[in-house]
């Protein structure tokens, strides 16, 4: 979403208005010692205390996205999302009012209150312990996943009573059957938003991070933000919940996040035991990341301190304390050691990147051996095409040739045999619902050469929708198909195996 340009009159104006309404919050903010005085004078209060020194320990450097809004003499406006009903409404409001609107983040100790602290707590361990669904959620899952105010970088706000309120009704009839089954009542919450929600990229997005008001306001989203809204929703049924980001996928382009909850885990329709599940497991990504209220510390631990005083390229992802990697919890996965062609002895790390619209892109870090010749990536997703890349100043250099990962461990190059050549009928140029092959377009079959250069093989014009013939093409190679006047960003690697596409 375009943010209106500012002024430097308007730069200075804000950032004298953000600091002032920030240093006014910090006069309200949470007081932790208080609060522990608090629940430390009466032991029934004990799992209040624990929950509270839980949120204490692991708030330090949570941020919420704060919008703002201003006229164009760069003056600060209140506005009240409260009164918006859409975002069509939202909109024209901010069109016919030529108001512009921006963001600031900051820090949550400075502007979180004792009392949404303190409701939170309540409501949250009276869900856990009073709804059968609860009854096998232990303690660890209860606070990182059902007690926390926020799911990430979003403002917070009065969500969990609001929604308990809208959906009390639907959550009293499920709790009347004693019915122990949490994914048949969160599926059924997720079922009623989508009568008020709607899936789109276009939306107004007033922050990056947009909170439970933003999000209610103008009942959009894409991913992310629904997934947001989806954890509030299954938090506000006592149901513990999160939500899963895949930075980037391995057979398709684009990325993706989805919310996970607690609930049993089946195989062939019978309970073998309960975790955190998506409510519709995805395929084919190389990486996943749980969102952690709890700090999980991988870039403090982990990268930073690889990092040296150098500036190395880090995706911005990775710069997180708040990571969990759970690829293995999707995907089978490898601990993958790569041995450079030449040895490494100048950098401390090294990247493994997927195929993502055209272009190799990082998607996870691994430490190079101390003798330079290896680099090791944990938890990597099999069956997948992968890339080297090293540090080259603030960006990164492709090394060596792409590979796959088979399923058995293999690693398997493109090493095209001009004495075996086929005929094989070609479909599509990716793996996408819609994107077979056009009668009357022209397409180039391309391959990966042992040089790692794509070489044009042949070009055809499609003579049938979804049937694109090609002959002597050779064996074991990687191949692309380019549409002449499309996108080609939108081709994907793959094999040909028993005369079909296997996509990468």
């Amino acid at each position: 979403m375009k943010i209106i340009g500012k002024t430097n009159l308007l730069i200075s104006l804000t950032l004298i208005s953000i600091v002032g309404i920030a240093a006014c919050k910090r006069n309200d903010n949470v007081d932790f010692d208080q609060l522990i005085k608090q629940y430390s004078a009466n032991q029934k209060d004990s799992l209040k205390l624990q929950s509270l020194k839980f949120i204490k320990t692991n708030i330090e450097g949570v941020t919420s996205d704060e919008p703002y809004f201003y006229n164009e003499k760069g003056e600060m406006l209140d506005f009240n999302l409260d009164t918006i009903t859409s975002d069509s409404s939202l909109r024209s409001i901010l069109l016919n009012k030529k108001i512009n609107y921006s963001y600031t983040r900051l820090k949550d100790v400075d502007f979180l209150s004792s009392e949404l602290l303190e409701e939170n707590i309540d409501k949250a361990l009276s869900d856990w312990k009073k709804y059968p669904w609860n009854k096998n959620v232990p303690k660890d899952i209860f606070l990182n996943y059902l007690l926390p105010y926020k799911v990430l970088n979003e403002r917070p706000d009065n969500w969990r009573m609001v929604l308990f309120k809208k959906y009390k009704d639907s959550i009293s009839n499920h709790m009347a059957n004693w019915d122990s089954d949490s994914e048949k009542l969160y599926l059924g919450l997720r079922t009623e938003a989508w009568s008020w929600l709607k899936y789109t990229s276009d939306f107004t997005k007033l922050t990056r991070y947009p909170s439970f008001k933003e999000l209610i306001a103008i009942k959009k989203g894409e991913c992310p933000e629904l997934s947001n809204l989806f954890v509030f929703i299954a938090r506000s049924a006592g149901i513990p919940a999160t939500v899963d980001i895949v930075p980037l996928w391995g057979k398709t382009s684009g990325s993706h996040a989805a919310e996970v909850f607690y609930g049993p885990i089946k195989k062939n329709n019978k309970v073998v035991k309960y975790g955190m599940r998506p409510w519709d497991p995805f395929k084919f990504p190389p990486k996943v990341f749980r969102t952690s209220f709890k700090k999980t510390n991988l870039w403090s631990d982990s990268i930073k301190p690889l990092m040296g005083k150098k500036n190395y390229f880090i995706p911005t992802f990775l710069k997180s304390d708040r990571l969990l990697d759970v690829t293995a919890d999707y995907t089978p996965t490898t601990n993958f050691i790569y041995k450079f062609e030449k040895k490494e002895n100048n950098i401390p790390l090294a990247y493994i990147c997927v195929f993502n619209y055209g272009v190799w892109k990082p998607v996870f870090y691994g430490k190079v051996t101390s003798d330079g010749g290896y680099v090791i990536f944990n938890n990597m997703a099999k069956d997948m095409a992968y890339h080297v890349a090293v540090p080259e100043g603030n960006r990164y250099r492709l090394i060596g040739k792409p590979f796959i990962i088979d399923s058995l461990n293999h690693v398997v190059y493109s090493t095209p045999d001009f004495g075996n050549k086929s005929n094989t009928i070609l479909k599509k140029i990716n793996m996408g619902a819609e994107s077979w092959v056009k009668k009357s377009r022209e397409y180039t079959l391309k391959y990966l050469d042992k040089n790692n250069e794509w070489q044009d093989l042949d070009s055809r014009i499609c003579k049938k929708d979804s049937c694109l013939i090609f002959d002597k093409i050779p064996a074991n190679a990687f191949y692309m198909i380019e549409d002449r006047i499309g996108d080609k960003s939108l081709s994907r690697i793959f094999l040909i195996k028993n005369k079909e596409q296997l996509w990468y």
